[in-house]
């Protein structure tokens, strides 16, 4: 029988006699030491970053861009590599200012320019540029992000989600139109997230596959499962057009026997896949998710670079369309900038 860490912790001490020693601290010290350490972090930000950090925005204004990058003392240089960053800061127009923090468990770049803050991306150049150029409209960091899109003539997505999650569902929902436009042109390839562990009971399977035993958890449970099953059944054998049309039907109304007879589709073939080889197709899709490192739903990619924009028609269309070595005329066409849902993930 396994058992977490702390189980295991609490019967050695069983075993061995070891008594807990239990320290009640009043909730007085507890508050002052809260009000210390955001005194110190204010104290700081006042220092050394001018505004004072609410979330999006930032109190005062910061002339110009200035990203401020946080990392701890220990951070090895080809990890925290300060120079390299600052190398880019320098070629897209913006100041750079690195600090020290002992408080740090990893590292963090923000990006102050007038009243708001960013987050930078700078996992890569490309990222780190695109980043700018949202925020700024940096001129050179637009054109080196251009200069470095992936372009083809059709543009293909890969999608990661979890068929029940309302934030994946939000995605697909914004998808859809896109789809619809741009018909052929655009091709997604929907991948199902499966942990490798079980969280409990429901939703986890376990079987042994050459010789290996391989877990699927899905996180809402088993509808969501044998929801995962069904839809990967459906792409695999009837296509990414009838899959479209059965995960939009499916997301309308959770009735998944209504949109298979609307559709037209045989239930007794899928219902043989999903028994007979749902598990091993959702197997490679938890491989993918590894691969991708893709374990929130939803995690999109457009031609390998992650999209991180509105969950809207309109911003993933503008987005995708960057992607063509032709801009079809499509992209001309405007699409509704209605999000169904608030940005998250399962």
């Amino acid at each position: 029988m396994m058992m977490t860490a702390e189980e295991g912790k609490s019967q050695v001490e069983k075993k061995e006699g070891v008594g807990e020693a239990k320290i009640k601290i009043p909730k007085w010290i507890i508050l002052i030491g809260v009000i210390a350490i955001l005194g110190v972090l204010a104290y700081f930000l006042y220092l050394y970053l001018t505004p004072s950090v609410t979330g999006g925005a930032v109190l005062g204004r910061v002339e110009g861009a200035i990203i401020t990058y946080l990392y701890h003392p220990n951070c090895p240089p080809e990890y925290c590599n300060v120079s390299q960053l600052r190398s880019w800061s320098e070629e897209f127009g913006v100041n750079f200012h690195s600090y020290f923090a002992e408080w740090m468990q990893g590292h963090v770049a923000l990006l102050y320019s007038n009243d708001k803050v960013w987050i930078v991306d700078f996992s890569s150049k490309k990222n780190f540029a695109d980043t700018i150029c949202k925020a700024i409209g940096s001129e050179n960091a637009c054109r080196f992000v251009e200069e470095n899109l992936n372009k083809t003539s059709v543009v293909n997505v890969d999608l990661f989600v979890m068929s029940y999650c309302p934030f994946g569902i939000a995605m697909e929902n914004a998808i859809y139109p896109v789809k619809n436009l741009l018909k052929d042109k655009l091709r997604v390839r929907p991948y199902f997230i499966l942990y490798p562990s079980c969280s409990s009971n429901d939703g986890c399977e376990t079987r042994e596959v050459n010789g290996i035993n391989v877990t699927l958890w899905a996180m809402h449970g088993n509808q969501e499962l044998y929801e995962n099953k069904r839809q990967a059944c459906i792409y695999k054998y009837l296509g990414e057009n009838v899959w479209w049309e059965y995960v939009y039907c499916f997301n309308q109304n959770k009735n998944a026997d209504t949109c298979l007879q609307r559709l037209g589709i045989n239930v007794n073939v899928i219902n043989a896949c999903i028994e007979n080889e749902g598990f091993f197709f959702l197997q490679k899709d938890q491989e993918a998710c590894a691969s991708y490192n893709a374990w929130g739903s939803p995690t999109v990619f457009v031609n390998g670079d992650l999209y991180t924009g509105e969950r809207t028609p309109e911003g993933f269309k503008n987005f995708v369309c960057r992607y063509f070595i032709e801009r079809p005329s499509e992209c001309a066409q405007r699409l509704s900038s209605t999000s169904s849902a608030p940005s998250g993930q399962c």
